[in-house]
């Protein structure tokens, strides 16, 4: 590997480990800074939403400025946002400090990933080294358990030093104040912010296996509403069990060494008896976390339901697997942007209405959030069910 590959490989271990530690440890500064804990949801939502509408400026800037200057501003951003969560003694401010690090990490997601295909040769090679991430947010939770202090605070000024450091190594090692090669400008006209979503409804009537689509999108938005509701609440749950930071830690970092490996292992099985069962048993293994979740009295049930969110991803690559395989390679695009067009509003409003269900009871909310995983389990059987109908052989007369 070159030296900038290699510095490629280590900025997206030190971002994996930065965006998961992050959200882990807010739950903890809130506890410290007795901020109630349903604005949780309030902060994850806002800055989804803010993260999705830099995307068009992001890629606007890192178009005109290069991919290395653009990297460097949004790590050296992060990492100066992320100081102000450390000096935070308010919710508004550890408010808009997220707002301003999901502004900027979105100018850095944008930068890395054209400054990796750059890079790297082939959608394999860039995809395993975007998954260094999962790497570096295990290790980072790890190096954090034994090292940290019982004030989370503190994890926000490391985390701020970490970035900044990166930035100025990313200086030296990049050249991102260069005069870059010119480009073509972009060409952006408001009118397709209407036009494209208008565009996508339009070309799903003209796809074949569309009652196969319906069930995909009803479903990813059913198992979105159910995760992405209690994500930033689990570390929450874990105070209320009567948790600390360093074990909390070290959970999420065995989550994460094991949804890393499991990943692997699950994409052996992607054949298509494996891959059907998979897309059954998603929802279902989803279902049963929320379930210990809700009904977890005790750490031990804590982690029994964390252990079921790994397995989680063990389905994950047969549970795509077969979705993909019902439909042509052309009509895949169109199936991803349809699928993206419905998920994003409800990665946005589903920690919205966790803050809702926390306010009234934590239990509550992981209550509800069985209900969504056990609709989607529903549907992904009886669409198995519906497709084996429609695939069995026909009798024929004699």
């Amino acid at each position: 590997m070159s030296r900038e590959q290699l510095s490629i490989v280590g900025i997206y271990a030190v971002s994996g480990a930065f965006t998961s530690v992050i959200w882990v440890a807010l739950p903890f500064l809130f506890f410290d800074l007795k901020i109630s804990l349903y604005l949780l949801g309030v902060i994850m939502g806002v800055s989804i939403l803010v993260g999705y509408m830099a995307r068009i400026p992001s890629k606007f800037y890192v178009n005109m400025a290069g991919p290395d200057n653009a990297i460097v501003i949004g790590i050296m951003a992060m990492g100066i946002s992320t100081s102000l969560v450390f000096l935070a003694r308010s919710f508004s401010i550890v408010l808009y400090s997220f707002i301003l690090i999901f502004i900027f990490n979105t100018l850095f997601r944008v930068a890395i990933k054209e400054k990796t295909a750059a890079k790297f040769d082939g959608q394999d090679s860039q995809s395993k080294v975007s998954n260094i991430s999962l790497v570096g947010a295990f290790v980072g939770f790890f190096l954090f358990a034994a090292f940290t202090t019982k004030e989370a605070p503190y994890i926000y000024g490391i985390l701020s030093l970490i970035m900044i450091l990166s930035a100025v190594a990313s200086m030296v090692i990049f050249s991102p104040f260069k005069k870059t090669v010119d480009k073509k400008p972009m060409h952006f006209d408001v009118r397709d912010l209407v036009r494209r979503p208008i565009e996508i409804v339009e070309s799903l009537s003209r796809m074949k296996n569309r009652e196969f689509l319906i069930v995909i999108i009803v479903v990813e938005i059913l198992t979105i509403l159910s995760m992405s509701s209690v994500t930033v609440f689990i570390p929450a749950l874990a105070i209320k069990d009567g948790l600390t930071l360093r074990p909390v830690f070290i959970l999420f970092g065995i989550l994460g060494a094991a949804s890393f490996f499991l990943k692997y292992v699950g994409r052996m099985f992607v054949s298509g008896s494996y891959s059907r069962l998979f897309y059954v048993l998603r929802p279902g293994i989803i279902m049963i976390a929320m379930v210990f979740f809700s009904i977890a009295i005790s750490s031990y049930l804590f982690v029994v339901g964390f252990a079921f969110i790994a397995v989680v991803t063990l389905t994950e690559s047969g549970f795509n697997r077969y979705q993909w395989n019902r439909f042509s390679l052309t009509d895949a695009d169109r199936v991803r942007a349809a699928m993206a067009f419905f998920s994003v509003p409800m990665l946005i409003v589903a920690p919205l209405l966790g803050s809702l269900l926390w306010a009234g009871s934590p239990r509550l909310l992981f209550g509800f959030a069985i209900f969504p995983a056990i609709f989607a389990l529903m549907i992904t059987m009886f669409a198995q069910g519906y497709r084996s109908t429609i695939d069995s052989p026909k009798p024929t007369n004699q």
